[in-house]
This record gives structure tokens, C-alpha cells and sequence, in this order.
């Protein structure tokens, strides 16, 4: 999609669902292949949630630019928008975007990214700014440059500010960190960024100044506290976060405007605190099993004694599967 610098394509307010599945016999050097848009030139996309899985089986080649919004965006903008979708690609891969000369602003990505280098929850590489966003999907890459927001931030106009990320970025290369893989610019500004204090090593991978470009690794309790909210908004002329369960969500997702943190219904203790099927699964389990204080840790029947009445039964799971029907509802 071709724009021109006096006449933007706009691209708005959509919800797209669907499977990609891309593979080719030849060498291909760039995919170009989004859940919305493969390829976004002197384009502004906004309000667009991609709900879209995408599998690349690489044979040969790069099969660079690969997102869940737009595969690679070039002097274009993408604003407050979102990756639900898994996505599975090799290299330039993000949940927004694979790579960038525009500016990202209130984005976020939910979905499961893999692939080798340049791998990351927002952008895989980008030489203009991303700000207010955040990434709660796991990351993984097999080589080089992988991170929670942004895996290469390229050039002093790369700037990543007010960002956080809520899940695990591994990879066996290096430059990996939590919210940036690398940084080659000691002007690029780097500022109020966040992430899960154990879902990295370090925050960011290879800085070009280790005083000035910095992340801060914080506990889950402080990424749910309300006072968090605050800390994330610290310098955005307009507030773009606000409360919501287990961390900020962004202003124009209303859905989670309000949303507390559950203090129970962690059954298996996963160390995010996310109260899930999973969760109900296990006390279904127990109760099937008959399970008292006397068979669990102490912390695991605080968890799954949903109502406090001392003992595991159904009235616990109806609790529990009436919450997650609803989150709105207390625990």
C-alpha cells in the first residue's frame, strides 16, 4: 500500500481474524507479509487489532518483515494498536511490525513470537521512536537481536520510551534483552522502561550508553499497583496508561479500564499470577481428588480456597469459572 509524503492512506478501526500459512520452494529475501497489511508505505494505521496467526516455513532465504499488523511499515505511523495473533517467522519479525521508519505509539502485542533474529513483541527493527507500549506475549529467537518491545533500535532518532514488557524473551544470541535487544546510537533516548524482573537477564541486550539507556526490572506486585500507572506515564504530555489487572493497560483499550489484580485463583502458582483455564483445570482436579490444607503447600491453598470456607468444592470452582466468564467480577 503506496501513499504519498502530501496524501497518507489511512488505515482504521479494524478487527482482523484469520491463519496465514507462507512457505516457497525459492529463496525469499523479503516476505513483507502482515495479519493486515504486507507492506505500508506513507501510511497512517490506527485502531487496528490483528487477531491473525502466521507460520513461516522458511526453505531458503530471509523472509524478512514479517508482523501482525503490517509486515514492514516505511514512513508511515502505527497508533494504538494491537497483536492477539501467534506468530511464527525468521527474521524482522514483531507483533506490530517487522521493521519501521515511522513512529509506534500505544501499541501492544498479546501473541506467542518466534523466530531467529530481529524478534521481538512490538518491532523487529526500527530507526524512529516507539513510545507507550507494551508486550505480554513470549518471545523467543534462535539467534541474534530479540527483545520485548524492540529487538534493534538503529540511529539517534531511535527512541523507546515509556514501555514495558510482561513475559519471557529468550534466545541462545546475543544482544537479547527484555524491552531492547540492541541499541547502536548513544543519542537514541531511552528512557522509563520496564519489564518482569525474571523474564530476562538484563533489560536491555548491548546499549551504546550504559548510563543513559536503561530498564528497570520491577517485581509483578509493582507492575499491578496503581502506583505503577504513574510511573509509566512519567513524561507523556498525555497520559497513555491506566490500571487495570496484573499491569497498565493502554487508555483506548476500555475493555480493561478497571480491571483488578485477583489476590486468588493462582491454583497452579504460576509466578506471572494470571488466573487462567489452567487454573481451573487444577482445582477441578483437586477437588475431584478430595484434596484438604493437609495435601498442599500453604500458599497453594490460599490460591485454590477460593471462598475461605476451608475446604475445596464445587462452590470454589463455580467462583473461580464465574470470574473467568467475567473478570469483572471479585474473587
Amino acid at each position: 500500500m503506496n501513499g504519498t509524503s502530501s496524501s497518507y492512506v489511512t488505515i482504521q478501526n479494524l478487527k482482523v481474524t484469520g491463519k496465514m500459512y507462507l512457505t516457497s520452494t525459492a529463496s525469499v529475501a523479503n516476505a513483507y507479509s502482515g495479519g493486515v497489511v504486507a507492506y505500508a508505505n506513507y501510511t497512517n494505521i490506527s485502531g487496528v487489532v490483528s487477531d491473525v496467526d502466521i507460520t513461516v516455513t522458511r526453505v531458503n532465504g530471509n523472509w524478512s518483515s514479517v508482523g501482525g499488523v503490517a509486515g514492514r511499515i516505511m514512513n508511515s505511523n502505527a497508533t494504538n494498536c494491537g497483536n492477539e495473533g501467534t506468530i511464527h517467522g525468521y527474521q524482522y519479525v514483531g507483533g506490530i511490525t517487522g521493521y519501521a521508519t515511522g513512529a509506534i505509539t500505544g501499541c501492544y502485542n498479546g501473541g506467542v513470537i518466534t523466530g531467529n533474529g530481529y524478534v521481538a513483541g512490538i518491532v523487529g527493527m526500527t530507526t524512529k521512536g516507539v513510545t507507550a507500549c507494551y508486550n505480554t506475549g513470549s518471545i523467543t529467537g534462535a539467534s541474534n537481536y530479540v527483545a520485548g518491545i524492540v529487538a534493534f533500535a538503529s540511529g539517534a532518532s531511535a527512541s523507546v520510551k515509556n514501555c514495558y514488557n510482561r513475559a519471557y524473551v529468550e534466545s541462545t544470541g546475543s544482544n537479547v534483552g527484555a524491552v531492547v535487544g540492541m541499541t547502536n546510537n548513544a543519542s537514541a533516548a531511552m528512557s522509563n522502561l520496564y519489564y518482569l524482573n525474571f523474564t530476562c537477564a538484563q533489560g536491555i541486550g548491548s546499549a551504546k550508553n550504559a548510563d543513559t539507556q536503561t530498564a528497570t526490572g520491577v517485581s509483578k506486585d509493582t507492575m499491578a499497583a496503581d502506583a505503577f500507572v504513574t510511573t509509566i506515564n512519567t513524561g507523556l504530555t498525555t497520559a497513555a496508561f491506566v490500571s487495570s489487572r496484573y499491569s497498565p493497560a493502554l487508555s483506548w483499550q476500555t475493555g480493561l479500564i478497571g480491571l483488578t489484580t485477583p489476590t486468588k485463583g493462582n491454583v497452579n502458582l504460576d509466578p506471572f499470577g494470571y488466573v487462567d483455564e489452567d487454573d481451573l483445570t487444577l482445582l477441578t482436579q483437586w477437588v475431584a481428588d478430595r484434596k484438604t490444607s493437609a495435601d498442599l503447600t500453604a500458599e497453594q491453598w490460599a490460591q485454590a480456597d477460593i471462598n475461605g470456607d476451608g475446604k475445596l468444592d464445587g462452590l470454589d470452582i463455580m467462583r473461580l469459572r464465574n470470574y473467568l466468564s467475567n473478570p469483572k467480577l471479585s474473587l
